[in-house]
């Protein structure tokens, strides 16, 4: 019962994390991998919450009318092209070196959201979009990070999206949880064909991240969550820092 009970919990919170900032993996990845799961099976299996919890938001999102369909392909096409390499590549890397790349890259994306605070806080949506082809490269670099492993995921491609596409922050959230869709879809395909996905336990979590994630998307949608989404996001960050530290 306990189990269920944390898979639950850590479903909401990760998907609630996910969709007003990022880096919910922070919290669903060491719950797997406390109950036991083998790294690879926790990586695959997470991806079930993380997809539930897009579909949740991106419809929050979408009767609020927050998000730019027209630009939607130029997103998707980069993201998935990506994420299905870095899925294929996922299972090339052994425990140790996938532990070494996420602590960089949690590193790095405290950095760059610290370096950007001003511009990630004050952007203002601008009249013409920036897709050229240093966005499609980082978008397609983000999306191949995402396949790899989702933890801090989310972060880069909001980071992205806002600094480099040029999208406020309530845009770029929205635009963010429907890339996450095409990306995990295609993640997951790859990792249920190896049979690395616990579906009853990533099921359990799923729940809890629609839940999660519904409740994110509400508070992300409205124009006063700017400060508090670069908040969680720093404070999550650093958490994600300090955890692994410890261990």
């Amino acid at each position: 019962m306990t189990r269920y009970f944390l898979l639950l919990l850590g479903g909401v919170a990760s998907g609630f994390i996910n969709t007003l900032a990022s880096s919910g993996s922070a919290i669903s990845l060491p719950i797997f991998l406390f109950l036991g799961f083998p790294p690879h099976v926790a990586n695959a299996t997470n991806r079930l919450g993380v997809l539930t919890a897009a579909c949740a938001s991106t419809v929050v999102f979408a009767r609020q009318r927050k998000i730019d369909w027209t630009h939607v392909p130029h997103v998707l096409a980069p993201t998935v092209t990506g994420a299905v390499l870095g899925a294929l590549l996922a299972d090339k890397l052994s425990d140790r070196d996938l532990r070494t790349v996420i602590i960089l890259a949690v590193v790095m994306s405290l950095i760059l959201v610290l370096i950007g605070t001003k511009r990630f806080l004050g952007a203002a949506p601008q009249e013409h979009r920036r897709f050229g082809p240093p966005q499609m490269v980082l978008l397609f670099l983000v999306g191949g990070w995402t396949g790899l492993i989702v933890l801090d995921g989310y972060t880069y491609l909001l980071l992205t999206l806002v600094l480099a596409v040029g999208y406020d922050l309530v845009g770029a959230n929205a635009l963010k949880v429907v890339a996450g869709i095409g990306v995990t879809v295609v993640a997951i395909a790859l990792f249920a064909d190896r049979a690395e996905v616990e579906w009853v336990a990533g099921s359990l979590m799923s729940f809890g991240a629609m839940a999660g994630g519904w409740l994110g998307a509400k508070l992300a949608a409205t124009e006063r969550s700017k400060i508090w989404v670069f908040r969680v996001l720093v404070v999550t960050i650093v958490g994600e820092i300090v955890r692994m530290v410890l261990r």
